[in-house]
């Protein structure tokens, strides 16, 4: 088993002191590997990327509550560097965050709360050159997607173009001039949207299509 390879460094920062300290307990009580684990709960943000950087990590375990903008630019230095393998740390309401995470190239997921032989099997999928999503996480993952599916099948093509601005936060002019369309045509559209949702403004829609 790949965990049995000596000296596997493991970055961690997770922001709930207790359970990052829980996290490294329990990598460091398993006694058939030597984990070097660095737990970097305490370092601030800005000093995070330099401090991983100089410890080329095989595994990075990130809390996704660092954020969006800062979790982009771990990725980008970690391919950069061609180094750690990033683990994200997250709960079941965060699906949206994943899924940028995913496309910024996570290799797994791991439940926040997760228990150490879900954490242990998770680090050697990752270092086997594979992936990993906690159970929990991927049941909600598949609902939740399954769901929009069935309320976005419900609206023709261009109303999907148009429910697709509204949730990134467009204007109806900017949505307009994106699908060559006039305001009129994509006020008529947001009408028809949401007579067909059965809602009543653009907060109804975010949370139809962001929570459910």
């Amino acid at each position: 088993m790949i965990l049995e390879q000596k000296s596997i460094k493991i970055g961690l920062f997770v922001f709930e002191e207790t359970d990052g300290q829980r996290l490294e307990d329990m990598m460091l009580g398993y006694e058939l590997a030597n984990f070097l684990v660095y737990n970097l709960r305490e370092t601030s943000v800005s000093r995070l990327m330099p401090s991983l950087a100089s410890n080329a990590m095989d595994i990075c375990i990130l809390d996704i509550d660092l954020g969006l903008e800062h979790l982009e630019k771990l990725f980008a230095m970690s391919a950069l560097n061609n180094s750690s393998h990033i683990l994200i740390y997250a709960n079941e309401h965060q699906m949206d965050s994943m899924r940028k995470c995913m496309e910024y190239g996570a290799k797994g997921f791991l439940m926040k709360g997760v228990l150490e032989a879900e954490l242990l099997f998770a680090m050697a999928s990752i270092l086997e050159g594979g992936a990993f999503i906690s159970p929990a996480l991927a049941t909600h993952f598949f609902k939740t997607y399954q769901r929009k599916w069935q309320l976005l099948n419900e609206l023709t093509e261009r109303e999907v173009l148009v429910v697709n601005g509204l949730v990134e936060g467009l204007s109806y002019k900017q949505i307009a001039q994106q699908h060559y369309m006039s305001i009129n045509t994509v006020r008529d559209y947001v009408k028809k949207i949401y007579r067909k949702l059965h809602i009543q403004s653009r907060g109804e829609l975010l949370y139809k299509v962001h929570i459910l």
